[in-house]
């Protein structure tokens, strides 16, 4: 079955290969940036290139740290003036762009291990055709209730689900096939053997809404998602997935699942990939960049307010099936022979 998906989506890349960039929605903008923002800083074997970002995850929140790292980089020197960042319609569509132009642009691909769960076998077709530049960071789900939850710790919250107590659990639609994974795991961490009693929603809008109002009891969604209402004392963080207690002023005082003797750590790490084939002064040039950038004061500032954990690889309780070289892009680079 592995094989047939594989096959598949190698077929789909060839065919978007074959059939150029004009086919696809909202490239022939691409095409029209990158002729007007071609860049003279970076030159790789004598020749200017142009910088394009295809954005896999399209959550609100991926697209903070997107913008957030981009600005970074353009306050470090980095030849980022001019990027144009697009939403990929899909990760066929991005790796055959970068494909198509890694000999003479900078297009490169933004996306999480989250996000690329979320598109599951056919991410794991294809990201053999690509390479990590860097990981930039982490962000953690936090167990969060209404302040006027009965359940004041996530202890009492364990008890109450295996006692058979009715309870909604609710995740961002957004975010829909990791963070349910995440609750599930929640669950099986818990030991709740039996989960007839206990509801699992995808919240599609208002987030905060859903759960002020009731409709949810308990929420399992990066901290980012209701930070507001975290600092206004609306809402209580139980705990967090994270292996250590995260040190931002509204979080520090929240304590890890483990803490708590319930053994879960989990996260979804934000990284930036280039084609194979990529000209070697290019990927070398922006991984220093992004080393550069997690050494920067302004952007771990920035990161904690975002709710991420700056990092260069990602941890390896990230649950992500992917060749163990991928998981640390910090090491070196990833040839298609070894993912494959």
């Amino acid at each position: 079955m592995k094989n047939q998906i594989r096959a598949a989506a190698c077929l789909a890349l060839s065919a978007c290969l074959l059939a150029g960039c004009e086919r696809w929605p909202g490239v022939q903008t691409t095409q029209q940036q990158l002729r007007q923002h071609t860049l003279d800083g970076i030159v790789a074997g004598k020749q200017t290139t142009a910088v394009t970002l295809m954005r896999i995850d399209s959550t609100e929140h991926a697209k903070q740290v997107s913008k957030a790292m981009i600005q970074q980089l353009r306050a470090q020197k980095s030849h980022t003036r001019g990027m144009p960042v697009f939403d990929a319609g899909s990760i066929e569509q991005a790796v055959a762009y970068m494909m198509e132009h890694r000999d003479s642009s900078n297009a490169m691909m933004f996306a999480s291990t989250g996000g690329l769960m979320q598109i599951g076998e056919e991410a794991a077709a294809l990201l053999p055709y690509v390479r990590p530049i860097a990981c930039i960071g982490v962000e953690h789900n936090y167990v969060i209730v209404r302040a006027d939850s009965p359940w004041r710790d996530i202890e009492q919250l364990a008890s109450a689900m295996r006692a058979g107590q009715n309870v909604t659990l609710g995740w961002n639609a957004q975010r829909d096939s990791y963070d349910s994974y995440y609750v599930m795991r929640f669950l099986e961490a818990c030991r709740i053997e039996n989960t007839d009693h206990i509801a699992c929603t995808a919240i599609q809008e208002n987030i905060a809404l859903a759960t002020l109002s009731g409709e949810v009891d308990v929420l399992c969604v990066s901290a980012y998602d209701v930070l507001p209402l975290l600092q206004n004392g609306e809402l209580r963080a139980l705990a967090s997935m994270s292996p250590e207690r995260f040190d931002a002023p509204v979080l520090r005082d929240v304590p890890t699942l483990c803490e708590r003797g319930i053994d879960l750590q989990d996260g979804n790490a934000y990284m930036l990939f280039c084609p194979n084939g990529y000209p070697e002064d290019n990927e070398s040039y922006w991984r220093e960049q992004m080393q550069r950038l997690l050494q920067n004061e302004d952007w771990l500032q920035k990161s904690h307010e975002m709710c991420i954990e700056p990092c260069e690889d990602i941890p390896e309780y990230i649950p992500w099936e992917m060749p163990e070289a991928l998981r640390s892009p910090a090491r070196g680079p990833l040839s298609r022979a070894q993912a494959l």
